[in-house]
């Protein structure tokens, strides 16, 4: 009842600001032609106009859907091709990767053969050496044929070398040197006259000897000065040994830390994952649920709107019968004026418009179509004779 009465308010509106109504003077039969059409009110016009702005819109809607769809089929080919277009990258960049790898794959087998085949090589060279024949050197003579020299004794020597210390070698081996070169001399020419001078060696002896004992004499003064430097380098070691261990400890205890802290991540990540999980199966049970009662309260939301459907059918049966009980007690003329009330009220419409109007109300309206029929109408059916009402 609600929605038909808020239909009929609205068509009130409308009537409100639709064409004037037409003028009471009814044209004459002599100058009305019959071939010319019956003129057609306001309410005509203003449902045409409706009806044309409504296949209008219809159209625009049409042609909406339609770029829509052009659009939605143009956007799917556009992505098909990126689609494509990337597709074709990556097996691009698959190949290229794959040619590298077998580049460098066959540079690396290039280069190990190359190194097999020097190898190869050398072993090569290493067996000719070897297999060639060695040159002997010269027949040296007798130690009893050579010439008996005036040597110093090895023991004297070696002591004089010993406190000469290593700075002081290389006399060592210039004695060494000078004694092979004459060892090859007398063996290249027995007969040349020997030139060793033994005093001039006794004298190079000397100076070594007393070279030695000026360097001793120099370590024995720097002795307290290379202790102190001792003990400076044995407390820099200690205490860089301290250090190491503070460090070590320090580190360890750091690495002690850093395993507790993960222990407690591992225990976190382990609770959210396991809260997670029971989060996740309450959703699902919870979806289950909603479910099955969702489907249950569908059943029973159109129950209920059947039911009130048929609540508003008896309604406006019942609303209907109880008009027609008061329609029948009322006089014509109370039913020619509530019917010429609801011809104002709903915007001087034609007979056929009223008709069908009440028809599409159902129960919400008053009056009927016998109703209607008592109102005086014009002979085309457009509109009522106002004066003949006054009248």
């Amino acid at each position: 009842v609600s929605a038909e009465s808020a239909s009929s308010s609205s068509i009130l509106r409308k009537s409100k600001y639709s064409s004037p109504a037409p003028s009471t003077e009814e044209p004459t039969p002599e100058e009305t032609p019959m071939e010319e059409k019956p003129t057609v009110s306001g309410q005509e016009e203003h449902q045409d106009d409706r009806n044309q702005e409504t296949s209008e819109d219809m159209e625009s809607a049409r042609f909406r859907r339609e770029q829509r769809k052009k659009e939605h089929a143009q956007r799917k080919l556009e992505h098909e091709q990126r689609k494509k277009d990337r597709r074709e990258k990556k097996a691009k960049r698959k190949e290229e990767k794959r040619i590298e790898k077998e580049k460098r794959r066959e540079e690396k087998k290039r280069l190990k053969k190359e190194k097999l085949r020097l190898q190869q090589q050398q072993e090569r060279e290493n067996e000719a050496m070897e297999a060639k024949p060695s040159e002997q050197p010269a027949a040296v003579a007798p130690a009893s044929a050579r010439k008996q020299k005036e040597v110093p004794a090895v023991e004297e020597i070696d002591y004089a070398l010993f406190l000469c210390g290593e700075d002081h070698r290389d006399l060592l081996r210039e004695y060494e040197r000078a004694t092979a070169k004459e060892l090859d001399d007398d063996d290249d020419d027995s007969s040349v006259e020997d030139d060793f001078d033994p005093v001039e060696y006794q004298n190079q002896i000397e100076r070594a000897i007393s070279h030695a004992n000026r360097h001793a004499k120099k370590m024995a003064r720097l002795e307290p000065d290379y202790l102190e430097g001792e003990q400076i380098m044995q407390q820099v070691l200690q205490d860089l040994e301290s250090m190491l261990l503070q460090d070590c400890n320090r580190l360890s205890a750091t690495h002690q830390v850093r395993e507790d802290e993960n222990e407690k991540f591992v225990d976190f990540r382990d609770k959210m994952s396991s809260l997670s999980n029971d989060l996740r199966k309450k959703i699902k049970r919870d979806y289950k649920n909603w479910k099955a009662n969702w489907a249950l309260n569908q059943k029973k939301r159109e129950r209920m709107a059947r039911l009130q459907k048929a609540k508003d059918r008896i309604q406006l049966q019942r609303q209907g019968e109880q008009r027609s009980l008061i329609t029948s007690q009322m006089t014509v003329e109370q039913r020619r004026e509530r019917a010429l009330q609801w011809y104002k009220r709903l915007g001087f419409p034609s007979r056929k418009i009223l008709i069908r109007q009440i028809k599409s109300m159902g129960g919400a309206c008053e009056i009927t179509p016998e109703d209607v029929d008592l109102l005086p109408w014009s002979e085309t059916g457009g509109r009522v004779n106002m004066d003949h009402v006054s009248n």
